[in-house]
């Protein structure tokens, strides 16, 4: 893999006085998807909040050369950051189409709107067919989808999805990590996934890495991590 596209170096984060995470590095390369995994409470959803800047936290994120103190969710998706999060977050009551024009609202300029509101479309055919539609009548397969869609909106350097897979069907999961997968294949999309769902996020990424207790307890190749009996045990269910 080339060099990162997102490095974290994170001394502590968390709510309050409450400190979830310390002494966390983690990188995705270029072009790279990287799977979180841990079990609930190990600190996956703060990681991703603390680089998106949604949670208090001391230490670095590195964008490419450059390095960041995340400060707010707004200045980090300006610098490329997109953001998926649990619950998807889209907004019920504003339309498809509206949701992707918001998506687009912290990325500099405006040029290209409608180019790349046909692009991500056509990547998610049902939302074109459902432009008008507010996001709250959406199938929850549906909504994951415009959320992912919203997020592409901001062109951003790396995507962080968190829990894509939640509330979902088994069929529905594997088509979005289908798509998922022919989004980095094709468009080089670098990706930090967290997920319960460690099979559907294994099966996708190049790398894994697994949190406990809010520190990283192991990392290593998706493959290595699927022959690993811990992962098995504590992730796969086998």
């Amino acid at each position: 893999m080339s060099a990162p596209a997102l490095r974290a170096r994170i001394e502590a984060a968390g709510y309050g006085r409450l400190m979830v995470l310390r002494d966390v590095e983690i990188h995705v390369s270029e072009g790279e998807v990287v799977a979180l995994l841990g079990a609930n409470g190990a600190g996956k959803t703060t990681l991703l909040r603390a680089i998106s800047g949604l949670v208090r936290m001391r230490g670095t994120v590195d964008l490419g050369s450059a390095s960041v103190t995340p400060k707010s969710p707004e200045r980090m998706a300006r610098l490329g950051v997109g953001h998926v999060p649990q619950g998807r977050g889209t907004f019920p009551n504003l339309t498809v189409h509206e949701n992707l024009v918001a998506g687009a609202a912290a990325r500099r300029g405006r040029l290209d709107l409608k180019a790349d509101i046909e692009r991500w479309t056509t990547v998610f055919p049902r939302l074109a067919e459902r432009m008008q539609q507010n996001a709250g009548q959406l199938s929850g397969g549906e909504q994951q989808m415009l959320a992912v869609a919203r997020a592409l909106m901001g062109r951003p350097r790396v995507l962080l999805l968190d829990e894509p897979s939640l509330g979902l069907a088994p069929a529905v999961v594997h088509e979005l990590f289908d798509k998922l997968a022919e989004l980095n294949r094709d468009l080089g999309t670098a990706m930090l996934v967290v997920e319960q769902n460690a099979t559907a996020a294994l099966r996708v990424a190049h790398r894994g890495v697994v949190l406990e207790a809010g520190r990283v307890a192991l990392a290593g190749a998706a493959d290595e991590l699927r022959d690993d009996q811990r992962v098995r045990q504590a992730y796969l269910g086998l």
